[in-house]
């Protein structure tokens, strides 16, 4: 354990990075989904909280995300050992293509820079659904869940994704 090598230390330094970012992950979106029921239901019943200190919480837990995510993503781009397949690079191109669009539509939302209201939130709702999804097989591998888990998950992601879309229409029709 000492005299590890190079190789060895990097697997094990990548694999713990993974570890970490994905129940980081995990936690945001759970905490993403939690924040888009409070809000679609505070527009429907008109009762409001003063928990935005928790969003400030969730935004450092996303750039703490995407930095871990930019250097796991290093240490699989670099792989001389394994190096990735081309499959394997078109799924991290669209992870982080989901991740970017996640992040200006919540920044937008965050800032208020587009009055967009009901379509920029079903918008959101979709694309962190689609995020989900996409990182779904990375989540469950990098977390020790069995593989089976992953359909599962996918499907809980899109219905409370459509249960909530379904409370913010609900909100604007009533």
């Amino acid at each position: 354990m000492l005299f590890m090598d190079t190789q060895e230390k990097r697997e094990r330094t990548a694999t713990t990075i993974r570890s970490i970012n994905a129940a980081i992950a995990a936690c945001l979106v759970i905490f993403f989904f939690v924040h888009a029921a409070l809000g679609a239901l505070s527009e429907v019943t008109g009762h409001t909280s003063n928990l935005k200190w928790i969003v400030w919480i969730f935004a450092a837990l996303v750039v703490v995300h995407m930095s871990l995510t930019l250097a796991t993503s290093y240490y699989m781009v670099t792989d001389t050992v394994r190096p990735p397949s081309k499959a394997k690079i078109r799924h991290l191109a669209l992870k982080w293509a989901s991740g970017m669009l996640l992040l200006v539509l919540a920044f937008m939302h965050m800032l208020r820079i587009a009055d967009l209201g009901i379509p920029l939130m079903i918008t959101l709702l979709g694309v962190i659904a689609w995020h989900s999804f996409i990182g779904a097989k990375s989540l469950t591998r990098d977390l020790n869940l069995p593989r089976t888990i992953r359909t599962p998950l996918r499907v809980c992601v899109i219905a409370v994704a459509v249960a909530i879309a379904g409370i913010v229409i609900y909100g604007v029709i009533t």
